[in-house]
């Protein structure tokens, strides 16, 4: 890759608000952008506007893959993350999202590196809690399903304290 086209690099956020699959063509130097105050271009790809728009103060469960140049440096699912205020600083992604509902999607381009976004979902304090202890729920019953296979699987007795910690007595004493 030469230098200029490694300057021409830039760095991508797709962002699709919802549940469903999300694909790409990749950035194309002909399609066209607008431009935020703060100099973060944008395409919206769906504006489908199903519920709650991602305001500071709520919470927006995503999945992110971070590329630099062909290479994936960083992916995440189902991570929940405040959105703020906008800082004003040059190619705020904050500013960005805050173009967004829950049911749109859109494309962000930034100097440097590719990122895609993929927004789940968007809550409030109160809704941002609920998933929480409604996933640690999930998990206590994942963890449980995974610790009755062990013991069975060694053929042994396990009594359950109330922290859901599995004990088993090899020998009283």
């Amino acid at each position: 890759m030469t230098a200029k086209a490694k300057i021409r690099n830039t760095l991508l956020v797709a962002v699709g608000m919802g549940f469903g699959l999300f694909s790409f063509t990749g950035c194309n130097s002909n399609q066209s952008y607008e431009t935020t105050s703060s100099g973060l271009l944008y395409r919206i790809i769906n504006n489908e506007a199903q519920g709650d728009s991602a305001a500071p103060g709520k919470f927006m469960k995503v999945n992110v893959r971070t590329v630099i140049n062909d290479s994936v440096v960083k992916e995440t699912e189902d991570q929940w993350v405040p959105v703020r205020r906008s800082t004003g600083r040059q190619y705020d992604m904050m500013e960005g999202l805050a173009l967004l509902s829950k049911g749109d999607s859109a494309e962000f381009k930034i100097p440097a590196t590719h990122i895609y976004v993929q927004v789940l979902d968007v809550q409030d304090q109160q809704g941002y809690q609920a998933a929480l202890a409604k996933a640690s729920e999930h998990q206590k019953e994942i963890d449980a399903g995974i610790i009755k296979k062990y013991v069975d699987s060694v053929g042994a007795q396990a009594k359950m304290t109330d922290d859901g910690v599995a004990v088993i007595v090899h020998q009283a004493g």
